[in-house]
This record gives structure tokens, sequence and C-alpha cells, in this order.
């Protein structure tokens, strides 16, 4: 039988093994990154399965080519394939919701979220389809365009969800595109006109396919990577840089109804956004974008969004200030010092959010609805600039805020109020005007905000042993604003815990950044019955030397939590360890750590390539290592057993110069290829061999010895590969 047409690996035979080797890896690995778009863990066992499935599709694929009716078989197939896979969407749907599969495709719910109808879909859709194209470009017919809008599948996937794809498997791909241009191109145009062109697949072809692969990889993931960052890009990334509303440009979509995800380990360049001033002397601020109400267990959503409304001189914010007015009417108390008004400023040459970053307590209802200058929603009360929706003016607000001074906390504090106190004390005025008010802002607060799905009963447990001894709704927020404090709680925003759950951060690891404390607080404040909600922003505590203004970086990014507290209204309560507040600057990040970091990642890149070159080097030495290791070991074993061990090396020698098998020659036909076609031959050691495997002579170690050296001399000129061709004779 034909060499070339023998069974080799899973049933492709050698010639379709030089073939289809590029190919199918091409497809395995745009495969693995598209399935790891959507959930890592199952990206692995799923590539696994599709790499034999798309061998055996090529097979397929060839028999189809071979038949009348392949094309019709083939539309067969697609039709069937692609039904199971609607159907497996349609499926989810029905039990999910109808977007659920495109949340999930945008990755709306949680990216790495498992969902198994839908990858089902994806896998048996989109993996029949991707090795279909690539088996149409790159064998029936050879397009270089066809390859790469292959290659472009798991960047679109990464765009859609706002990730980005690891630099491994961005070279990985390109490299991977670039050897299927290269090799099967050439095989291609091999075929199509063996007169002109013809291709020899042996050692040193693949060995320069790799280097020069090799060498464009490395360029590729070392070299340092100018970005320019656009200007919407900038006002869209702060607190949700992975969220996207479905339809919505990335300017309208700064305001999510998702947060930020709780485990993310987030990287800020600590550059500027914008600045804030203000004429109040209180040294820190939180200036909010936006409030959530449910959690999900993985992040926050706001379900406040089908009856939006905003507050106006017509329809009024029920505020700090009115809570204080009507309790204090109540309870016959002075109002002096227990709020203050302020001015500040909010401005940025480049900064043009689409929200107001302010404090709790903003006024914007100061003005008729025709005439805002600000609109606060009286869902989540982020305010929202009034600008043109397709123009944003550059960030230069002005605007007044509320206050709140220590001694309304110490009024708070006075009256002790629990829950239940402070409704009974509303109750017993009946429906006086004031108690009114107050009750209704109270219980809407209570009905928004004290939903515990998905709240561990362990977590409502704790929270009830840290506040056992509270008398008041204000003692217990205090109270829980201490606990990660005082208990070795740590603050990292390179920690990536291998459980993401809130159980896991609360009495696990302990370690995290802001939005895990502030989703552990809200959570333990409802379990003891609190109105408290998780509100996203910016920490203000770094000043700028001679301006006094205060310098929001991207860095400062922060969670916190709001709790209605009574006689009080919605206080602001920090639960995140205070080592987040280290001021940083970006000088400081490029001109030190940045540029070990650089040369760090740079390393980190490169060792990849190291890694590649190291395989290539042993590859292509592999035969020179083997001679090394026969060497060493042919010491070890008796004199005559040394004679047949080094010429059976000599056969495999001579095998790999010419990439075929001489281990049907007899020692006399050896003697004349190697006389003929390398003008060296170890006569000693072929003598020898003659005379211990046929003639039972014992060898002397100084025979030996002869023999061996007479072969080391010989090696060279055997190793290489004839100038003649050297093509062995055919045997019987």
């Amino acid at each position: 039988m034909n060499g070339n047409t023998s069974k080799t690996y899973l049933g492709l035979t050698r010639e379709q093994v030089n073939e289809y080797a590029f190919p199918l890896l091409l497809a395995i690995s745009v495969s693995f990154a598209s399935l790891y778009t959507f959930n890592k863990p199952s990206a692995y066992v799923l590539t696994a399965v599709y790499a034999f499935a798309s061998v055996y599709l090529f097979r397929l694929f060839d028999r189809l080519r071979q038949m009348k009716s392949g094309g019709f078989v083939y539309a067969l197939i697609f039709t069937v394939l692609f039904a199971v896979s609607f159907g497996l969407i349609v499926i989810h749907a029905a039990s999910f919701g109808i977007y659920s599969p495109l949340r999930w495709f945008y990755a709306q719910d949680d990216a790495d979220t498992f969902q198994p109808l839908l990858t089902a879909a994806l896998f048996i859709g989109g993996g029949f389809f991707l090795t279909s194209v690539i088996y149409y470009f790159t064998v029936v017919r050879f397009r270089t365009m066809g390859v790469m809008l292959c290659t472009m599948f798991p960047f679109f996937f990464f765009a859609k969800r706002s990730d980005i794809m690891p630099d491994a498997l961005t070279t990985l791909i390109m490299l991977l595109f670039l050897a299927v241009i290269i090799h099967n191109k050439r095989l291609k145009s091999s075929a199509v006109n063996k007169s002109k062109s013809s291709l020899k697949i042996d050692r040193a072809y693949i060995i320069s396919i790799a280097v020069f692969i090799l060498i464009t990889g490395a360029i590729t993931m070392a070299a340092e990577k100018p970005y320019y960052e656009a200007f919407l890009e900038k006002n869209s990334r702060f607190f949700n840089p992975f969220n996207m509303n479905v339809g919505s440009s990335s300017v309208s979509s700064e305001l999510s109804e998702r947060s930020s995800p709780r485990n993310a380990s987030p990287s800020y360049s600590y550059e500027p956004i914008f600045y804030f001033e203000t004429d109040s002397a209180q040294s820190e601020f939180f200036l909010r974008t936006k409030a959530f109400d449910y959690f999900n267990s993985d992040v926050w959503l706001s379900t406040d969004t089908g009856s939006w409304h905003f507050y106006s001189q017509q329809m009024p914010e029920y505020s700090t200030d009115d809570v204080v007015n009507d309790f204090s009417a109540l309870a016959h108390t002075d109002t002096d010092g227990l709020y203050t008004v302020h001015t500040a400023r909010v401005f940025d040459e480049d900064f043009t959010p689409r929200y107001l970053p302010a404090p709790y307590g903003t006024i914007t209802d100061d003005r008729p609805a025709g005439a805002l200058k600000y609109y606060k929603s009286s869902s989540d009360t982020s305010v929202i600039r009034s600008t043109s929706y397709y123009y944003l003016e550059t960030l230069n607000d002005s605007f007044s805020f509320i206050q709140p001074e220590n001694s309304l906390y110490e009024l708070a504090k006075q009256y002790n109020y629990s829950s239940e106190d402070y409704l009974l004390f509303l109750n017993s005025f009946g429906n006086n005007a004031y108690a009114k008010r107050l009750r209704d802002d109270y219980l809407k607060a209570k009905n928004s905000y004290t939903d515990l799905s998905n709240v561990s009963q362990k977590l409502i447990n704790l929270s009830r042993e840290i506040t056992k001894d509270c008398k008041s709704d204000l003692e217990k927020a205090r109270k829980l604003e201490s606990y990660f404090s005082e208990n070795g709680f740590e603050y990292s925003l390179d920690y990536v815990p291998r459980d993401n759950s809130v159980d896991y951060f609360v009495f696990e690891s302990k370690t995290g950044y802001c939005a895990g404390y502030a989703t552990a607080m809200t959570l333990m404040a409802r379990a003891v019955g609190l109105p408290a909600r998780y509100t996203e922003g910016f920490a203000a505590f770094e000043k700028d030397a001679e301006s006094g203004s205060f310098v929001i970086r991207d860095g400062y990014a922060h969670a916190f939590v709001e709790v209605y507290i009574p006689a009080a209204g919605w206080l602001t309560f920090d639960p995140t360890v205070s080592d987040y507040k280290t001021v940083h600057t970006a000088s400081e990040n490029g001109k030190g750590f940045g540029i070990i970091s650089k040369v760090f990642n740079a390393l980190n890149r490169v060792s990849v390539i190291f890694v590649i070159a190291a395989i290539l080097i042993v590859f292509a030495l592999i035969d020179r290592i083997k001679e090394r290791i026969v060497r060493l070991l042919i010491h070890f074993v008796p004199i005559n057993n040394r004679i047949i061990y080094l010429y059976g090396n000599l056969i495999d020698v001579v095998g790999i110069s010419v990439g075929e098998s001489f281990s049907a020659y007899t020692p006399d036909m050896l003697r004349e290829y190697l006389s003929q076609t390398r003008g060296a031959v170890p006569e000693r050691l072929i003598a020898l061999f003659e005379k211990t495997a046929f003639g039972g002579y014992d060898c002397s170690k100084e025979e030996f010895d002869l023999a061996y050296k007479e072969y080391k001399q010989c090696y060279k000129l055997i190793r290489r590969p004839p100038k003649n061709g050297g093509n062995r004779k055919e045997t019987v």
C-alpha cells in the first residue's frame, strides 16, 4: 500500500494532516476564544469535544464533496442543526424571559454565568458553521478574506460584552491565521500547478514557518501598543466598564440599570476625571451617580424603571430638609444647625457625563418643570444634566446641596428611634399633615429598600448578632458600618476570590474593594429591618494644594450605603476600610510603578514567546538531543549490545535526514547508499554489527571504541540531507 494513503490520526491520511493541521488548529482556537467569552470554565471541556468533532466534520465534508448530492446533504444537516440550536434558545427564553438570550449575549446578568441551553446552541450551531466556513475557505476555495473573517468572531463577542481578549488568545489566533495563509496558500498553489511549483513538507519547511510566526508573535505580544482614548470612551467607562444597555450609545448608557461587578479586579490609571469645589468645610464627600434597590446574588439592579419621574416645583422632592422640618414641628425642636445649604461646582475640560456627580441632597426642585437645570429621578435619585440628548456640554456645573450636620446625627441619637417606635410616634398624631408626610416617606423607603431576596440565613443571623444590643436604627447602622474595620477586613483591588458570593467575602476572605463592602452592609442593614440602598459614585478626599479643589481620579470610583434613619431621612455610611483613601497620582503611577509595571507586563508577554521558542528549539534540535542521549546511555549497556544499539541509531539518523524509513535495508545496502549519497561510511560499526548480530562474535572494548570514534566522525555528514535527493532504493 502507498505510504501517502495509509491511515494516521483520527482517520486522516498523512496528506490530509499536512493540509488540515493549521485550519483545524485555527478553528479550535477561534472556538475556544468564543466559548471563553461566555463561560470560562466550560470553554475548556467544550473545546476538547469540538477538537474531535471538527476533525470528523472535515472528513465528512471530504466525503460530501465526492457525492453528487453532497450539497443537498450539507444543506439538510445545516438546517437540522440550526433548528436544534434555535429550539434551545426558544426553550431558554420561555423559561427565563424573552430577552434573556440577549442579556446573556451582552453579559447583562453575569459574564460568567453558565447557561446550558444557550451554550449548547452556540456550540452546536456556531461550531458547525465555523468549521464549515474554515473548511470551505481553506480546502474548497482558498480565500484569505474568508479565513480572516472567521478569526474575527471572538473579537466581536468580546467587544459586544465590553471585554478585552487576553493577549495570549489574540496572539495565538493571529499566528495560526498567518500559518494558514503561508502554509495552505502554498499548498493550494502547489496542487493547482505542479509543473511550476511544488511544496515539500519537511522539517526545514516547518521550522522556517515556525521561526517567521514566532518572530511575528514576539513583536505583536512584546511591543508596547499605543492607546488613544476616544472622547466618548473616557466618559463611558467609569463605574460600569462591563455594563451595556442594549441599543444605547455609550453616552446614554453611563447610568446603567446594573451595578458594577463586585469582584472584577479593576485597573486604574489614576488620571483626574473631574474636579469638585464647594464652600463647605467638610473634608470628605460622596458624589453619587445612582442608587440600586434589588440584589440578584451577583449585581445590584434598578427595578423601578417603568415609572420614571423627576422632581420640580410642581412635584417637589421630600428630602433631608423636609424630613427635619416636619419632625421638628412634631417634636417641637429647633432646626437650627441640623443641616446647612452649600454651593458646589464640578468641572473638567474633557469629562462630559450624562449625570451630575453630586452629594445626596442636591437641590433640583427649585424651578418649574419647564425651566429645570437638572432632573432628579424620583426612583433612584440620580441627577441628570439638562443638556441636549445628542450633545453633552463639557462638565462645568454649579449647584446647591443640603448637608446634614453632626447635630442631626445627635438628634437622631437623642430620640433613639427603632422602626417600630418611630411609626408608633407618627401614628400617634393621626392625620396630622407633618406626620402623614413623614410616615408616607418612611413607608416608601421600607417598601422599596428592605428586600432580602438572595440573602443567606447565615448573613441574617450575623447581622442580628452584631446589633442585638442596639436600641435605635442609627445605632444599628453605625454598628454595622464599623464591623468591617473592627474585624480584620482588608482592602484590595487585585484580590480575585475563588467564590463570588457575599457570604464568602464576609465569612472567609474578608478581602475586597468598595463594591463588596457596600453590598454586604446594605444586605446586613436590611436583615435587621433598616431601609438601605446600595449607591455608586465617587469619593472626594484628595485636595489640590494650590486651588483647594477636590481632585476626582478614576481610581476614586466608590460604592457606599445610604440608610433611612428616623427623624433624619437618608444618611450616608461608608463601611469600606479606610485603606482606599490613599492619594494616588498619575505621574507617580507612570514614572515609578508604571515603568516597573510596563517592564513586568512586557516580560510576562515575552515569557509566552520564550516558551514557544524553547519548544521550537527542542523541535529543531530533536535529532541532536536524541543523539546526545544515545551517546550518554550507550556506555551503560554490554559491549555487544552497544554495537546493536549504535547500529540501530545509525539507521534512524539516515532515515530522519531524508524523511523515510531505512529499517528494511541490509548492511550491504546501507554501505552502498551511504557511499553514493554521503561519501562517508562507518565501516567498522557495520562490520562489527554483522559479526555480532549474525555470527555470535564477542566484540572487545577496544574494537567498539574504534568503531564508535569512526561513527562520530561520519555522523556530521550522515545526518545532513544529501544534495542529490538521496532517494532510497525500493525493497521487497
